[in-house]
C-alpha cells in the first residue's frame, strides 16, 4: 500500500474523482449528523481523507478488539441510559466505531464475512437495508446453519445472500461501503470476536485496494450463484 512520494497525485486521482470525495465526505457527515439528532449512539466515522500531493497508505484508522464490554443499547434512545447500575459500555468502544462506518453507507453495501450471528451488527444492516441501501451478503455454507446466525433474518426482508457450496470455508471477513471504504481484518461478526477475541479491523479508503476486493467480491458472487 506504500508508494512513491513524489508521483504526481493526478496520476492517482481526477478532479472528477476529487469532487466525487467530497460530495461523499458531505453526504456521510449528514447522515451521521441525523442519526445523533434522533438519540442515536453511535459516534462519527471519521471524515475519509482527502487527496492530497503524491500517494498515501489511505488507512483511515485501525480497530483492536476484545473490547472490555458490549455497547448498551438504551444510548440509542433520547436521554441515553437511566439504569444506575448498567453493566454495559457507554463510552466510545471498537465496537462502536465498527458500527459507525457501517451506519455511514448511503448507496450500497458488501458485506463477505465468514460468520455474522452480532445482533448490535445485524440491526444495523437490517436498518440501512430499510433506508434503501442496497446490500448484499456472501457468508460460508456451514456458519449460515449455525444457531445464532442472522443470515435468515436477512433473508426474510429480502437481502440477498450468497454462500459457498464448499467443505472448505468462505473464510473473508470484509465489507465495502459505497464503494469508496473498506473495512477489513480477522475479525468476525459475533459476539466472542468482539467481547473475547484478539482481533483487528482496518479501515481504508485506498482506491486500489478497494477495487481488488470489489473484484474478488464480484468473482465470488457470480461463483456462488444459486
Amino acid at each position: 500500500m506504500g508508494g512513491c512520494a513524489s508521483c504526481p497525485a493526478d496520476k492517482y486521482k481526477t478532479s472528477q474523482e476529487v469532487a466525487d470525495l467530497r460530495a461523499q465526505v458531505d453526504q456521510l457527515q449528514k447522515a451521521l449528523a441525523l442519526a445523533h439528532s434522533g438519540g442515536a449512539s453511535l459516534p462519527p466515522a471519521p471524515p475519509i481523507p482527502a487527496p492530497g500531493n503524491g500517494f498515501d497508505s489511505g488507512v483511515v484508522e485501525t480497530l483492536f478488539f476484545p473490547d472490555s464490554k458490549l455497547p448498551c443499547r438504551n444510548m440509542r434512545k433520547p436521554g441515553g441510559c437511566r439504569r444506575p447500575h448498567c453493566e454495559f459500555a457507554h463510552e466510545p468502544t471498537s465496537l462502536t466505531r465498527f458500527l459507525a462506518h457501517l451506519a455511514a453507507a448511503t448507496r450500497h453495501l458488501d458485506i463477505c464475512v465468514f460468520t455474522i450471528t452480532n445482533d448490535d451488527i445485524s440491526d444495523v444492516v437490517l436498518d440501512l437495508h430499510r433506508k434503501g441501501v442496497k446490500i448484499r451478503v456472501i457468508t460460508d455454507n456451514d456458519q449460515a446453519q449455525t444457531q445464532g446466525s442472522d443470515i435468515d433474518k436477512f433473508r426474510a426482508v429480502g437481502i440477498p445472500v450468497r454462500q459457498d457450496r464448499s467443505p472448505a470455508h468462505m473464510h473473508h471477513k470484509f465489507a465495502i461501503i459505497d464503494g469508496r471504504v473498506l473495512l477489513n481484518g480477522s475479525f468476525n461478526w459475533t459476539r466472542q470476536a468482539v467481547t473475547g477475541n484478539n482481533e483487528n479491523v482496518t479501515v481504508m479508503s485506498d482506491a486500489r485496494l478497494i477495487s481488488a476486493f470489489q473484484t474478488q467480491f464480484n468473482k465470488l458472487w457470480e461463483a456462488f450463484k444459486q
